[in-house]
């Protein structure tokens, strides 16, 4: 598969507006009001989608089949974090 194709599928299916992966990104501790049961919801919600679009991309790119194993485990936390935020 060529790069182009990797790269429409990467954009089509993780757009995430704040890597999760960047502590940075993380709201500050200490003096902040306890985060309200919308903040948490809003947050399994993100959570569940940049899980989704890791299991897609373990999937595709991976090419091993433990690699696709494990996006469908990721792929189901995804699925419980997003019952969670309900």
């Amino acid at each position: 598969m060529d790069a182009t194709t990797k790269t429409d599928v990467h954009a089509a299916v993780c757009r995430p507006s704040v890597p999760m992966s960047d502590a940075a990104n993380l709201p500050e501790t200490g003096n902040e009001h306890p985060p309200t049961p919308a903040d948490i919801a809003a947050r399994l919600r993100t959570l569940a989608y940049e899980m989704d679009c890791i299991a897609v991309l373990m999937d595709y790119y991976g090419g091993f089949p433990e690699w696709a194993k494990h996006g469908r485990e990721i792929a189901g936390a995804g699925a419980i974090a997003r019952q969670w935020a309900e």
